[in-house]
């Protein structure tokens, strides 16, 4: 969700994970699996559009779950935003476990 929100919140950042999925596409190093998803993203960014992006990167179906094991969004969030989220979640955790 919080990679949905900075994209909603900054649209130009789907430019660069194009971009980047371009890149990744003719990298070897990269398996032939992940390059598949990372294919499948490139189609969804260059047919679907931006808001179908959105609805997948917080989809809890198969397809969004299934296309989010090889997300192309890493650096999308800061290091900070990032450890804000561990942070709320390990706090979430421990009050649920509490509750119990």
């Amino acid at each position: 969700m919080a990679i949905a929100e900075k994209l909603r919140s900054d649209p130009k950042l789907l430019e660069k994970v194009r971009d980047r999925l371009r890149g990744m596409l003719s990298d070897e190093r990269v398996s032939i699996s992940t390059r598949d998803a990372y294919r499948e993203w490139l189609e969804v960014i260059e047919r679907d559009g931006f808001e179908q992006v959105l609805s997948l990167l917080v989809d809890s179906g198969e397809e969004g779950t299934r296309l989010r094991q090889a997300t192309p969004f890493a650096g999308i969030l800061s290091k900070a935003e990032r450890e804000a989220i561990t942070r709320n979640l390990i706090f979430r955790l421990g009050m649920n476990c509490e509750s119990n």
